[in-house]
């Protein structure tokens, strides 16, 4: 019964994210990709997702903190970050990074920096959600296991 209740939260969770714009239906592109023989998929990708964007963002800021701003380094972690979060499904925070985008094309330092604050609180948002996902993830994981032990000894992982 627990494992159906996460399942549901789960369910209700994403929806949610989805009707406030933060997630995007990449993200049930992704989770139609988990399979029985990978089923911490999700948080795998999650993971590898949060670990770029965290060193794209902190290239951004070293970036954007010097008095002659390199445009082009600005464009390409940008170009990077917006990639990554709407292949992940993260709808909102793609939004976030083509402000950047233009902002960093029109060469305006001000702009670049309302944009770049802007998208780092779309990503800790994101992030702040995966975080939630990937606890539900783990703890359905944990109880499809304990109920494979229960019911195939030295099958569960």
């Amino acid at each position: 019964m627990v494992g159906l209740d996460l399942r549901q939260e789960l369910k209700i969770l994403i929806t949610s994210l989805k009707q406030k714009g933060i997630l995007g239906n990449n993200f049930d592109f992704l989770l139609d990709l988990r399979t029985r023989e990978n089923p911490r998929f999700i948080v795998q990708v999650i993971y590898i997702f949060q670990h770029e964007s965290e060193s794209f963002i902190g290239e951004l800021d070293r970036q954007l903190s010097q008095p002659d701003i390199d445009y082009a380094q600005v464009c390409s972690f940008a170009h990077h970050l917006t990639g990554s979060s709407a292949r992940i499904g993260g709808s909102g925070m793609s939004l976030a990074c083509q402000a950047l985008l233009c902002a960093a094309d029109d060469k305006d330092k001000d702009r670049c920096l309302e944009a770049f604050y802007g998208l780092k609180d779309h990503y800790e948002l994101l992030k702040n959600n995966f975080n939630y996902i990937v606890e539900i993830e783990t703890a359905i994981f944990a109880n499809d296991s304990r109920i494979a032990s229960r019911s195939f000894p030295g099958l569960a992982s």
